[in-house]
């Protein structure tokens, strides 16, 4: 393998029974690395990401050198995406019949009044199709789909007290 000027490593294929590997780069076996490759692959163990920063991991360790396990992001166990999964799925309002044809019922889980709540309906696009009333009483806002053609909308409702609540909604005629 012709070497082009640069002192880069590259992988090569056989078997070397000095490292136990398989692995011969630019002729040389990894337990067998210049100390002027070894600076090379340093920073890519020690900053890189991915493949190449496994490679250089792996071939430094051949060498004797020790590589601490990363640390987990704060929040990370399997325990907080659980917890943070199960908040985001609680629905505080019931959107119903999904899919649609006439009519869509927009309802608190908890039966109180839907004063000062506002619901905003729009299109793939972005568009405004449906915007309920600003003085609402009762238990319940209804959108007429009156002239809405079939397909996905999305929605978002808005109470009072600034609980916002989000979705979509498919509409078949």
């Amino acid at each position: 393998m012709a070497n082009s000027g640069r002192s880069v490593l590259r992988p090569g294929y056989g078997r070397n029974s000095d490292d136990g590997y398989g692995s011969v780069f630019l002729g040389e076996s990894a337990s067998g690395l210049v100390a002027s490759k070894v600076q090379q692959l340093l920073p890519y163990a020690n900053n890189g990401k991915g493949i190449s920063a496994a490679w250089a991991k792996n071939i430094l360790k051949v060498k004797g050198y020790h590589f601490l396990p990363l640390p987990k992001p704060l929040g990370s166990d399997e325990r907080n995406q659980e917890a943070k999964q199960k908040v985001q799925k609680l629905d505080f309002y019931l959107v119903s019949p999904n899919p649609a044809k006439d009519q869509v019922r927009f309802t608190r889980n908890d039966a109180l009044s839907m004063d000062g709540t506002s619901v905003v309906v729009t299109d793939a696009a972005g568009r405004n199709i449906w915007r309920s009333p600003s003085h609402m009483d009762g238990s319940s806002i209804i959108w007429q789909t009156g002239d809405a053609q079939s397909g996905i909308y999305f929605y978002t409702i808005q109470d009072a007290n600034g609980l916002v609540q989000s979705g979509r909604i498919s509409v078949i005629k």
